[in-house]
């Protein structure tokens, strides 16, 4: 499995990725610094875990798909074609004679069509329902794709609850740093990418 965490504030977009890749059948690790992460565009950043295979092919085929529009789409029709190509190739390889069972959740982050910053999650756990969220001035949003998301958003909380005088960067090697802890199919090999608005 993967940590992907996405954080949003009102003029500055990040999503950040662990690296460790793990054969699902075998359980062995493949790779140590497998990047995550995504940049579409000036407006559009990805997360994604799961089926590395998949996404990959998710990524491919949504680039071939948008190859015109590419640099202008913005994070809530990333979202939206990323999602319905998603699930019908997630149902396609349920729908096989030998079906593939298919794990796959994906975070955009970034500029949305009505100019402000958002975060949307979707993926086999909501059954690919967009979820969307919106920073306020006061406060941002952010969206952790794990298993236990539960349990780590708690931990989220409770890192910047017991340590208020750290940053953002301390907080997110915090978490990375507890979660591989508690599982092993994580690492603290940490990939970044970030956009701002009105910063190219």
């Amino acid at each position: 499995m993967s940590l992907i965490l996405g954080i949003v504030f009102t003029n500055r977009a990040i999503v950040i990725s662990d690296g460790r890749v793990k054969n699902a059948s075998t359980g062995l690790v493949i790779d140590e610094k497998f990047d995550k992460t995504r940049k579409i565009n000036d407006n559009v950043i990805l997360g994604f875990s799961g089926d590395r295979e998949f996404s990959i092919w998710l990524l491919e085929l949504f680039e071939n798909v948008c190859k015109q529009d590419i640099s202008k789409l913005k994070a809530d029709h990333v979202a939206n074609i990323l999602c319905k190509i998603a699930q019908e190739g997630v149902n396609y390889r349920k729908n096989l004679k030998d079906p593939i069972p298919t794990d796959f959740q994906m975070i955009a982050a970034g500029k949305n069509s009505k100019g402000i910053m958002a975060l949307y999650n979707f993926g086999v756990p909501t059954n690919f329902e967009i979820k969307e969220y919106i920073p306020t001035a006061k406060t941002f949003v952010y969206s952790i794709l794990y298993p236990d998301t539960k349990g780590l958003h708690n931990a989220f909380e409770k890192i910047m609850a017991d340590y208020p005088d750290k940053g953002l960067e301390d907080y997110i090697n915090l978490l990375f740093i507890k979660a591989a802890n508690m599982d092993n199919s994580i690492n603290t090999n940490l990939f970044m990418k970030e956009i701002e608005l009105g910063v190219n």
